[in-house]
C-alpha cells in the first residue's frame, strides 16, 4: 500500500507539471500573437543573387542596411553588375521573421549585351544598344502603429538609368495609416477574446480535474 500511495503521488506531481508546461505554452503562443511592432524596431531584410543560372544563399543586410519600423531612409549597397562585365545578374530581397513578403528577380542589367555596330552590308548600323542600370529601388511599406504595430502592406519599384552605377540606392518609405478600417479592427479583437476565452476556459478545466484528482487522493489514502 505504502508503494502504491507513492506512485499515485507521483503520477499527481507529473500530472500537474504537465499542466504548468501546457499552459506556460500556451500563454507564450498568445504574448507572441499579440506583441506589435515599436516605430524603430529593425526590420530584417535578406539579399539573394542570381548570376549564369546560380543562386547564392540568403544574405541578412544587418541593422544598418534594413528598414526600421515607421521610419523612412535611405541606404546604399554594392551593385552585383560591378563584379564583372559579362553575365546577367539579378538580385531579390525578403522580409524576415515570417513576414511572407518576397520580391520576384530584379534585373541590375538590362540590353547591355554588345552589339554589331555594321549590318550585314558592312555599312555601319543605326541601331544603338538600349542599355539599363538598376540604380534604385524604392521599397513602400503601410503600416500601423500605437496598439496594432503591424505592417500591412509592401511594395517595391525598380529605377533605372543609362549609365552604369556601382551602388544601389534602397529607399525605405514608410506610409502610416491612421484611418483604421473598423471591420479589421473589430475581427482582431473578436479574434484575440476568443483566444483568451479558450486559454482561460482551459485553465479552468486543468484547475478543477487537479483539484478532484487531489481530493480522490485524500480520500484514497484515509480509506487505506
Amino acid at each position: 500500500q505504502g508503494n502504491h500511495r507513492r506512485n499515485e503521488r507521483r503520477e499527481f506531481s507529473q500530472q500537474g507539471t504537465q499542466h504548468k508546461m501546457l499552459l506556460t505554452i500556451l500563454l507564450c503562443s498568445l504574448v507572441s500573437v499579440v506583441t506589435p511592432w515599436s516605430v524603430g524596431d529593425v526590420v530584417p531584410m535578406m539579399e539573394r543573387s542570381l548570376y549564369n543560372g546560380e543562386v547564392t544563399p540568403w544574405r541578412v543586410l544587418g541593422p544598418v542596411l534594413s528598414p526600421r519600423f515607421g521610419k523612412s531612409k535611405s541606404v546604399r549597397v554594392h551593385s552585383p553588375s560591378a563584379q564583372s562585365a559579362s553575365g546577367e545578374f539579378k538580385i531579390s530581397f525578403e522580409l524576415g521573421q515570417e513576414l511572407g513578403w518576397k520580391t520576384p528577380w530584379i534585373t541590375v542589367e538590362t540590353g547591355c549585351k554588345p552589339q554589331d555596330d555594321h549590318n550585314k552590308e558592312g555599312a555601319p548600323s543605326s541601331k544603338k544598344s538600349e542599355c539599363h542600370h538598376l540604380s534604385d529601388i524604392e521599397f513602400s511599406f503601410k503600416y500601423e502603429k500605437n496598439v496594432f504595430g503591424r505592417i500591412t502592406g509592401f511594395k517595391w519599384k525598380p529605377i533605372y538609368v543609362s549609365e552604369p552605377v556601382n551602388q544601389i540606392t534602397l529607399h525605405y518609405l514608410w506610409h502610416e495609416i491612421s484611418d483604421y478600417d473598423l471591420n479589421n479592427a473589430l475581427h482582431f479583437i473578436y479574434g484575440f477574446s476568443f483566444f483568451g476565452a479558450i486559454v482561460f476556459a482551459l485553465c479552468l478545466t486543468l484547475s478543477s480535474t487537479t483539484v478532484r484528482q487531489g481530493e480522490m487522493l485524500v480520500r484514497d489514502m484515509k480509506t487505506n
